[in-house]
């Protein structure tokens, strides 16, 4: 919806084979939940140190720059 006069309004809707794919990823998470909650034990970050690099636009933006 815009801020500001007309106003204009879009609907949108989730196609029904998203709604399905999303069911199933909330089941899981549910699922996880219950497994934590009942033993304890709740998985978070890793312990070990953890690697990133940078996305490959980057690194292509560079060698442009160059």
């Amino acid at each position: 919806m815009e801020k500001t006069a007309p106003y204009g309004v879009a609907v949108v809707r989730l196609n029904p084979k998203s709604v399905v794919l999303a069911k199933d990823e909330a089941q899981k998470a549910i699922e996880i939940y219950q497994s934590c909650k009942q033993s304890g034990v709740w998985y978070g970050y890793p312990e070990t140190v953890q690697e990133i690099d940078l996305p490959t636009w980057y690194y292509k933006q560079k060698e442009l720059e160059k």
